[in-house]
């Protein structure tokens, strides 16, 4: 899977409800990879270790995004 891969998959299947479970849990990491990471990606099963790292930056990032959104939008 290249980078580029990754990023599409990301975007298209990271929902506001896989980023709230993603947040409330206690050890985010293992929550990247035992779910999203294994469901989605499968990078689990690979030996690079900078598309994994590249992978969970996006995870976080897309996460972190959508929850600002809803966030603002509860407070306006």
């Amino acid at each position: 899977m290249t980078k580029a891969e990754i990023k599409k998959t990301i975007q298209e299947n990271v929902t506001l409800q896989i980023a709230s479970d993603w947040y409330s849990s206690a050890e985010k990491l293992m929550h990247f990879d035992d779910g999203f990471n294994s469901q989605y990606l499968e990078l689990c099963c690979t030996n690079d270790d900078e598309k994994f790292d590249y992978a969970l930056e996006l995870f976080e990032s897309e996460c972190e995004r959508l929850l600002t959104e809803m966030l603002e939008k509860v407070l306006a």
